[in-house]
């Protein structure tokens, strides 16, 4: 149905979106981890 009515656009920039936003959320762990010298 998102095919049809043009949809597939937005669902494109919707996955990319959620990449950067998940991608910048697990550099910053990552960063906050090494800052710290803590292990999970």
């Amino acid at each position: 149905m998102a095919g049809q009515n043009g949809g597939a656009a937005f669902t494109l920039i919707y996955l990319i979106c959620i990449l950067v936003v998940g991608l910048s959320i697990v550099i910053g762990e990552f960063a906050l981890g090494r800052k710290t010298q803590l292990s999970p």
